[in-house]
């Protein structure tokens, strides 16, 4: 149990020291920047769905075996470590998808660019709409 804790922590510190390398002022470089901080909130969220679902077949599987009386406390931990990993990989990589979303969302409105009826582009004009 230690051990997932510290490897999570360690995920997510490393995930804040990337997304604080390179400066958000360059349209560009914050746009990828949201790029990359949604394709790390997917990979948290599938990596945490699947390690979820595995733990739970797994602590399925110890307490329904037909072939053993006796409950391995031992197995039935270690599925429930699993299943617990997966579950904070998913509540960390969810919020981190969100954010990585709605932070593209908003640069793409900040930095819209709108189509005129003579084929002429007018770049840096945007709309903002904050509730």
């Amino acid at each position: 149990m230690k051990t997932v804790i510290i490897v999570i922590l360690l995920v997510i510190m490393s995930l804040s020291l990337r997304a604080q390398q390179q400066s958000s002022l360059v349209y560009g470089n914050a746009l990828k920047k949201t790029a990359r901080l949604e394709k790390a909130g997917t990979v948290l969220t599938v990596v945490g769905g699947l390690t979820l679902f595995a733990g739970n077949l797994l602590y399925h599987k110890v307490y329904n075996d037909v072939g053993s009386e006796s409950v391995s406390q031992k197995k039935a931990d270690t599925a429930r470590t699993i299943m617990f990993g997966g579950l904070g990989c998913m509540a960390v990589g969810i919020p981190v998808l969100t954010m990585g979303r709605t932070k593209e969302r908003n640069l793409k409105i900040e930095a819209g660019v709108f189509k005129t009826g003579d084929d002429l582009y007018a770049g840096g004009i945007g709309l903002k709409f904050r509730f």
